[in-house]
């Protein structure tokens, strides 16, 4: 299921680029949803040679290489399809406004974030144990996460439908801020589904809604493109 989820957001992305190569319309928004896609190819590719991995190389070597790759590949490919989204609402503003540089700011926060999460995952992990292979991120970083989660996706929310109110936009840029909105609600109900389990310390689903998370993710920040082209099909 996992696999099959991740396989939607990977091709989702391939037809983005291609659609936007086609129009040579490729943008900054365009590049890190290609981030978000080969940090998603890889996520899928260590989970899925995991238990193949540990016959041949033993569990506890294994799980050490496997844990430092999921952290970044996780984290990589969460906040790249958000910086897609993010860059993507730049793109519909006009150059000269205070909102456009209000959202290249929520952008470069992204960014900001995005290192900071992968320096603590990677420096604040753990020690591991021969006897017990655990690699816990510390509390610490686990409430950044949560606190960039809520920020990322509040921003990702509320930009859009400041837009639609108070901006004057022709016609089809509102239908791409109204499939930005409605697809940011779904990204918002996975990262909450996420802060839940990762406040209550459940690994397990930890690992499993990450997944679900990264892969929703995608699929929503290419929607912008897909929707769009499957809408001047149906109108032609």
């Amino acid at each position: 299921i996992i696999a099959t989820f991740h396989s939607l957001g990977i091709i989702s992305t391939v037809f983005r680029l291609a659609q936007r190569y086609r129009t040579r319309r490729l943008w900054w928004d365009d590049w890190w949803a290609f981030i978000a896609m080969t940090s998603t190819i890889g996520l899928m590719t260590v989970y899925l040679a995991l238990p193949w991995a540990k016959i041949v190389f033993g569990p506890i070597s294994v799980y050490n290489r496997t844990v430092w790759a999921t952290l970044v590949l996780y984290t990589t490919a969460l906040w790249s399809a958000r910086l897609s989204v993010s860059v993507a609402i730049v793109r519909l503003l006009s150059p000269a406004s205070l909102v456009r540089r209000t959202a290249i700011g929520a952008s470069y926060c992204f960014a900001a974030f995005w290192a900071s999460l992968i320096v603590q995952k990677l420096f604040l992990c753990g020690a591991v144990s021969v006897s017990k292979p655990i690699c816990p991120v510390p509390r610490s970083a686990a409430y950044l996460e949560l606190a960039a989660d809520i920020s990322a996706d509040l921003w990702l929310v509320l930009s859009p439908a400041y837009m639609m109110v108070h901006m004057k936009l022709p016609r089809q840029h509102k239908r791409l801020i109204m499939s930005i909105f409605a697809c940011g609600l779904l990204v918002t109900v996975t990262s909450a589904v996420q802060g839940y389990f990762t406040l209550t310390n459940n690994q397990t689903w930890i690992g499993i809604i990450s997944h679900f998370e990264v892969s929703a993710s995608v699929f929503v920040c290419n929607l912008i493109v897909v929707a769009t082209y499957i809408y001047r099909l149906f109108r032609n």
